[in-house]
C-alpha cells in the first residue's frame, strides 16, 4: 500500500512506482492478452446463438460472468494517476538487480 509517485505505460504492461513511506517499489500491472478477449466474445456469441444446451438461468449466469471477464480485459489508460493511494498484492521478483512486484490484485484506497 502506498502512493503512486510515477507511471510508465507500455503496450503490454503499466509500471506504477509506489512509495509506501519506507521506500519505492515498481509495481507491474500486465495487460490481458487480446486472445482472452477474443475467446470471451466467442463464448458469449455461442451462448446467445442457442448452440449451447444451458438452461435459461445458467445462460444468464454465464453471460453475466463473461461480461465481468470482458470488462476486466479492457485496458483503462487512466486506471490510476499520480498521487493515488493504491493497495497491491502480488509476487516480488528481481529484474536487472531491482525488486519489482508483479501485481495480481489491486485497488484504489481513498
Amino acid at each position: 500500500m502506498g502512493f503512486i509517485s510515477g507511471i510508465q505505460r507500455f503496450h503490454q504492461r503499466t509500471i506504477y512506482t509506489v512509495d509506501d513511506g519506507t521506500g519505492i517499489l515498481d509495481c507491474v500491472l500486465w495487460h490481458n492478452e487480446p486472445a482472452s478477449l477474443d475467446r470471451i466474445l466467442e463464448l458469449k456469441q455461442d451462448i446467445r446463438s442457442g448452440t449451447s444446451s444451458l438452461t435459461p438461468d445458467l445462460k444468464a449466469c454465464a453471460l453475466s460472468l463473461l461480461k465481468k471477464a470482458e470488462a476486466s480485459t479492457i485496458i483503462d489508460e487512466e486506471l490510476y494517476t499520480h498521487g493515488d493511494m493504491i493497495w497491491c498484492l502480488g509476487n516480488v521478483k528481481i529484474f536487472r538487480g531491482n525488486p519489482k512486484l508483479d501485481i495480481h490484485h489491486h485497488s484504489i484506497l481513498y
